[in-house]
């Protein structure tokens, strides 16, 4: 499982909450999105916020032309 490594806040904490109550798991479950918790805190914020209010998971925002029948979970 991927994690992200980067500072953790209560806003962050919030939000983990927010998306584990939405989709059953927290956003830094998805394999297929191993590379990418090196990104900025503001824009990993920015991600779960959008999943957040699209209702969408992260690997649909994170990236948006990848083929969800082809994840593995």
């Amino acid at each position: 499982m991927a994690q992200w490594k980067g500072k953790v806040t209560k806003e962050l904490d919030k939000l983990y909450e927010e998306y584990h109550q939405l989709f059953k798991v927290y956003p830094d479950f998805y394999l297929e999105l191993e590379g990418c918790y090196d990104m900025s805190y503001e824009e990993y914020v920015g991600y779960i916020k959008e999943c957040i209010e699209k209702k969408k998971e992260m690997p649909d925002i994170v990236y948006p032309d990848e083929n969800p029948d082809e994840w593995d979970y």
